[in-house]
């Protein structure tokens, strides 16, 4: 059995159309790689960054410092106007990336694209091999050896391109999970630093601002 394997997987190995969707299997599983990546270091850069904003707004706020034209802008777009009784910041809107976070990796489809192309390489090795042996099964015994030797290394492309899908796309799930779970502990993280420091007004803050006489503070904030 193992004879028969390795004798396949020679003559994969020097089969043009097997290197070829092996090619293909392995480029788009490598890629696949790099974009998650890609997307896990954009996802918790575009959070480290938004923390980062709120806190430099807040300590300008509470220096009385100068903001700048970015800043300025988030202030308006978030900050509430009212003050908390509990000393944290509030917020006029919530900001949408923490809203939501995502329980599947946004490239979990390439591992069907994977299987998918082992199973096409497979369906083109059996018809390779059954239109090569045809003719040569009618032939003498040396032409019927050939046609089984071509026949071997047509099935061998078939096995092949199967193995090499089914075993990437394994490994691809295991790796999108695994950056799916750092991915979900940096938003949490994230997360639980911003609510600590921020939170979103609700009607509680205006009635605690109208029992306190700030009446008119809060007709312009509605």
């Amino acid at each position: 059995m193992f004879e028969t394997l390795n004798s396949m997987y020679e003559l994969a190995v020097k089969n043009e159309l097997t290197q070829l969707i092996v090619n293909i299997i392995i480029s788009l599983f490598v890629i696949s790689l790099i974009m998650e990546v890609r997307s896990l270091l954009n996802k918790s850069s575009q959070l480290n960054k938004l923390l980062k904003s709120f806190k430099n707004v807040e300590s300008k706020v509470i220096k009385s410092e100068l903001l700048n034209e970015q800043e300025q802008n988030l202030k308006e777009q978030y900050f509430s106007k009212l003050k908390s009784a509990d000393k944290k910041i509030l917020l006029s809107n919530y900001p949408v990336i923490l809203t939501k976070n995502s329980e599947k990796s946004r490239y979990h489809f390439m591992t069907s694209i994977l299987t998918s192309i082992g199973v096409i390489g497979t369906f083109f090795g059996i018809v390779v091999g059954l239109s090569g042996i045809e003719d040569k099964l009618n032939g003498g015994s040396a032409e019927m050896f050939e046609g089984a030797k071509t026949l071997l290394g047509s099935m061998s492309t078939a096995f092949i391109t199967s193995l090499v899908g089914l075993v990437l796309s394994i490994l691809l799930i295991f790796f999108l999970k695994l950056t799916t779970n750092i991915g979900h502990r940096k938003f949490l993280t994230i997360s639980k630093e911003f609510n600590s420091m921020f939170r979103l007004e609700t009607m509680a803050d205006y009635l605690d601002k109208l029992a306190g006489g700030d009446q008119d503070e809060v007709i312009e904030k509605q």
